[in-house]
C-alpha cells in the first residue's frame, strides 16, 4: 500500500481489503481497512523503514549511545557515539524525503523529529518495518536515558608517596614529622618492612599500568566499532543519494513534459 503516490493510498488499501475479504480472510481485511493514511512525514518515515539496514544502523547506534552514557564513559566516547547516531538518522531522513520527491526544510525537520523519537523505541521497530506504524510516542522514551549528560571530571592520579612518607606511614603525626635521630641505625626488621613497602608500591604501579592498557584496548574497540558503523551509515547515505537523484530525474522529466503540454495547448488556442 505504501508503494506509489500517497494520494492513492486509500484506494489501494480499500482494494486490498476487498480482495482479502473475498478470499475469506476477514480478520486480515479488517486489519488492513483499519490502517489510516499516514501523514506525509510519517509516510517518509515508513518509506525509510523499507531499508532494514538503515533502520538497524540507527536503532543500534541509539542503543550504543544509551549504553555508553549509562556506564559514564568519557566525553570522547559519548561524542563519537552521538556522531554515529546522527549520521545514521541523516541517512534515514535522506531516504524518507527522497520517497516524497524531496521536501522543504520544515518537512525534513518533521521527519527528523519523528526518527529521533522512534529510534529510541526499539519495541516499535517491527511495526515500523511492517509499515503499520502510525504514531510515535512524544514522551516516555523507551531507553529512558536521554537526559542531558555531563561526564565526570577526570580525577588526577594520586601522588606517589616519598620514601620518607612510606617509612613513616602509620606513625603518630608528631613522630611522622620528627626527623630521624642522628646516628640511628636501621634494624633488619626495618629493612624488610621498607622492602615490603617498595614491593607493594611496584605492584600497585603494575596494576595501574595493566588497568591503563585495558582501558586503551576498550577505547580502541569502541573506535573500531565507530568506524564500522560510520562506514555503514556512509553506504546507506550513498544509496539514499542515488534514490534522491533518481527522484530528481523523474521530477525534472515530469516538469519538461508538463511544459511541453502547456506550450502545445497555448499553440492550439
Amino acid at each position: 500500500m505504501l508503494e506509489g503516490e500517497p494520494e492513492q493510498y486509500v484506494a489501494r488499501r480499500d482494494t486490498l481489503a476487498k480482495e482479502l475479504r473475498a478470499a475469506g480472510d476477514k480478520e486480515a481485511a479488517a486489519a488492513i481497512k483499519s490502517l489510516s493514511k499516514p501523514t506525509m512525514s510519517m509516510w517518509a518515515v515508513l518509506a525509510a523503514g523499507a531499508d532494514e539496514a538503515a533502520v538497524a544502523a540507527a536503532v543500534d547506534a541509539t542503543s550504543d549511545l544509551v549504553r555508553i552514557q549509562g556506564r559514564a564513559a568519557d566525553r570522547a566516547a559519548i561524542t563519537t557515539a552521538t556522531a554515529r547516531r546522527r549520521a545514521a538518522i541523516d541517512a534515514l531522513v535522506a531516504i524518507g524525503t527522497a520517497a516524497l520527491d524531496g521536501g522543504n526544510d520544515a518537512r525534513s525537520q518533521e521527519v527528523r523529529d519523528l526518527l529521533e523519537r522512534l529510534t529510541r523505541h526499539p519495541e516499535l521497530t517491527d511495526d515500523w518495518l511492517a509499515g503499520t506504524l502510525r504514531a510515535v510516542p512524544d514522551a516516555g522514551l523507551g531507553f529512558e536515558a536521554f537526559a542531558a549528560f555531563e561526564p565526570p571530571a577526570r580525577s588526577e592520579p594520586p601522588q606517589r608517596a616519598t620514601s620518607h612518607a612510606r617509612r613513616t606511614q602509620g606513625l603518630p603525626s608528631g613522630d611522622r614529622d620528627r626527623p630521624a635521630k642522628a646516628g640511628t641505625t636501621a634494624t633488619p626488621a626495618d629493612d624488610r618492612t621498607e622492602r615490603e613497602r617498595e614491593r607493594r608500591a611496584r605492584e600497585r604501579e603494575r596494576e595501574e599500568e595493566r588497568a591503563e592498557r585495558a582501558a586503551a584496548k576498550a577505547e580502541l574497540a569502541e573506535a573500531d566499532k565507530a568506524v564500522a558503523a560510520a562506514q555503514r551509515a556512509l553506504d546507506i547515505a550513498r544509496r539514499a543519494k542515488d534514490a534522491a537523484d533518481e527522484a530528481f530525474e523523474r521530477a525534472s522529466a515530469a516538469m519538461e513534459e508538463a511544459i511541453e503540454r502547456r506550450d502545445a495547448a497555448r499553440a492550439r488556442r
